[in-house]
């Protein structure tokens, strides 16, 4: 068995880097163990050397764009196979180009269904990212707390850096954390739940602002679930609000309709009641 070291598990680049090396030494897939850093791979680490030198830098390994594509999303997955799954699939395209074609090839499928769920992942923290304000010797500073199922905080961060970029902000997560300084990102270790900010003022203001705009008549609690699920609610502050919301839907549906509906059959009775009869003068 050999391990291919990769410095963290959130760099598509590397491993790209590493896969070359890998395919051109033509290394099976079945006898490289990968190891991120992550405890899954580094308790199979049997400590043997890596072979890859720089002997193999200028070699030619050439994969279908759309592969390359789909590796740069789903080498963020948290699945522990996700490696392997790549490498044999790199192994299989370059054995056979058509390999490449067949869109219901198992394998494929898995690194397909691994990259939608790491692009849905990313656009859940860019949704789901609450800032904080907090205070210290150089002003306020902006700080958020995510819990993110995949390795996607590098990949999400551009988004908060082109919509936030006057603001100080940092964003911890348990599988990385970001800090913005106005000019420059700079990445660090992994952050505790303890380390997270507290509420402040803006988030009560936040608050009222999502109880104004809350509709009871239109609760469908599975979409609700289904675009913002549960595992971030205990991380949203509007979150604690929709319990008491929901309980009270509802009364509040019914003095709504009480409201709308009254005026309009009013209304409605007296466009449909008979018009008294015209006099005629003799």
């Amino acid at each position: 068995m050999v391990t291919l070291h990769l410095k963290q598990p959130d760099d598509p680049d590397e491993f790209l880097r590493v896969l070359k090396h890998a395919l051109t030494l033509k290394l099976d897939p079945s006898d490289v163990i990968w190891d991120d850093g992550q405890a899954q791979a580094s308790l199979l680490d049997d400590g043997a050397a890596s072979p890859l030198t720089s002997e193999v830098d200028g070699a030619q390994i050439l994969l279908p764009r759309g592969f390359l594509t789909l590796v740069r999303s789903s080498a963020l997955h948290d699945d522990p196979d996700r490696y392997v799954l790549m490498h044999t699939a790199a192994v299989n395209i370059l054995r056979d180009r058509s390999a490449w074609s067949d869109a219901l090839n198992p394998v494929r499928l898995r690194l397909e269904r691994m990259a939608r769920e790491v692009h849905r992942e990313i656009h859940k923290m860019h949704a789901f990212v609450r800032f904080r304000v907090v205070k210290d010797e150089a002003g306020e500073c902006h700080v958020a707390w995510f819990e993110p199922a995949h390795h996607i905080v590098r990949a999400a961060t551009p988004f908060f850096v082109d919509r936030f970029a006057a603001m100080r902000w940092s964003i911890l997560t348990p599988r990385g954390c970001v800090q913005w300084d106005r000019h420059s990102l700079i990445h660090g270790p992994a952050a505790s739940p303890a380390e997270a900010p507290q509420a402040d003022d803006g988030e009560a203001l936040w608050l009222a602002y999502y109880r104004s705009i809350f509709n009871p008549a239109r609760i469908k609690m599975n979409m609700m679930r289904r675009e913002m699920p549960v595992r971030f609610w205990k991380n949203l502050p509007e979150a604690t609000q929709v319990t008491s919301m929901l309980q009270a839907a509802g009364e509040r549906e019914f003095r709504m309709r009480h409201v709308t509906d009254g005026p309009r059959h009013r209304k409605a009775a007296r466009a449909s009641s008979p018009l008294p009869p015209v006099e005629r003068k003799p």
